[in-house]
């Protein structure tokens, strides 16, 4: 019962971020960011999904999918949207590194919680550390895809 809550609070919650903290004007932008990331979300969950390194054993739609088609495909790509759009332009690096590792580090974090505490991830030869770096990774690849498609439509 307390994972269902969870993936229902989750679901609105995503929604509610989404539709608060996306403005207008950058919609188009926050469709391309909200997309990109399926594409890598997707099929990295699903390999190791299949190489049975994690588990879900509580999700959407069990008859589908194994992978968690919640986090993957919905939930952590409006995350990347957020993080991309608001994310300082200009700065000291050190600043923009911290970012990247507080908020790799606040996923990884309550992923950790999650399979600590509930049936909604389960590790069988994973650890912390791995999501870490893929949630970093992925960070990072969206963000240079963003920079790459926004200076191709400003015909640079």
């Amino acid at each position: 019962m307390l994972e269902k809550w969870i993936l229902y609070g989750s679901e609105i919650g995503t929604i509610l971020a989404l539709l608060l903290f996306v403005p207008k004007r950058r919609l188009r932008e926050a469709i391309v960011l909200f997309m990109f990331p399926q594409l890598i979300t997707w099929a990295t969950g699903l390999f190791v999904v299949e190489l049975r390194l994690i588990e879900y054993p509580y999700r959407s739609l069990p008859n589908v999918t194994r992978s968690s088609l919640d986090f993957e495909f919905f939930v952590y790509p409006a995350l990347i949207v957020l993080f991309n759009l608001y994310y300082p332009e200009r700065g000291a690096k050190e600043k923009r590194f911290w970012l990247y590792a507080g908020v790799a580090g606040a996923i990884t974090f309550y992923e950790v919680l999650l399979e600590k505490y509930t049936d909604l991830i389960a590790y069988h030869g994973w650890a912390w550390y791995w999501s870490f770096v893929t949630v970093w990774v992925t960070l990072y690849i969206s963000r240079r895809y963003f920079v790459w498609f926004r200076k191709s439509l400003a015909g640079g």
